[in-house]
């Protein structure tokens, strides 16, 4: 996945490059052990989180980050921030096209994330499917907003987790109204049947709320004494 990140990320750079792109001039191609420190930076600002990007660079040793101050130069990660690609731009279906995928910028990646997070953990007997929001306020077509929600604007996600850590064992990116193709089944019905797909018959109890139940759920075959209803 880090391979994907760095091959991508150059072949970006380059195709701008070829466009004359004057911000680029002094460009230097990423490596795997940049983008590993790349992605260890980001996860410790989520860990310590600053109000401005800035304030890790800053000099003071009660505001400044000095651990990310020597892996990276504050210029370096915002040039890595804006250039980080995950896929082959030139090959990708436009809007309006047919097929068109609205997260085919990063399609691969999350395909790959998900593969490793099932390889990587067994989960225990009981499993939670529910929703989730990822904080975002830019401009998407696929943006909610979810009043009730502690986190309003954003990304729904829906996700089977392990009851017992939390530790999410499938997911799913919630693309609308629009992107979803039609399930006469009812949208609790391919949510719960999605989720727990890949621990069907395995002696497995998987809990969800009252808005993804429906009678046809409860009667499939499919899932019957697999799931349960909290």
């Amino acid at each position: 996945m880090v391979d994907l990140i760095v091959r991508e990320t150059n072949r970006y750079t380059q195709q701008k490059l070829a466009t004359n792109n004057a911000r680029l001039e002094k460009w230097q191609d990423t490596t795997s052990q940049e983008v590993k420190a790349y992605l260890g930076i980001c996860l410790i600002m989520g860990i310590n989180n600053l109000p401005r990007l800035a304030m890790y660079w800053f000099s003071d040793p009660f505001i400044g980050n000095t651990g990310i101050q020597n892996v990276m130069t504050k210029n370096r990660f915002e040039e890595l921030s804006q250039y980080l690609q995950f896929s082959n731009s030139a090959t990708e279906l436009q809007r309006g096209e047919e097929n068109y995928d609205c997260l085919c910028k990063v399609c691969l990646f999350l395909s790959g994330l998900l593969e490793n997070i099932q390889k990587a953990y067994e989960p225990s007997k009981n499993l939670s499917i529910d929703e989730g929001m990822i904080a975002f306020k830019g401009r998407l077509s696929f943006l909610q907003y979810m009043p009730a929600k502690p986190t309003k604007y954003g990304i729904k996600v829906w996700m089977a987790a392990d009851s017992q850590n939390g530790f999410v064992n499938n997911f799913s990116v919630d693309l609308g109204k629009e992107a979803n193709a039609p399930n006469n089944n009812g949208l609790g019905y391919d949510v719960v049947i999605r989720m727990a797909s890949p621990f069907l018959k395995m002696h497995r109890h998987v809990f969800f709320d009252n808005f993804l139940t429906s009678l046809k759920l409860m009667d499939d075959p499919l899932a019957q004494d697999t799931y349960a209803r909290l």
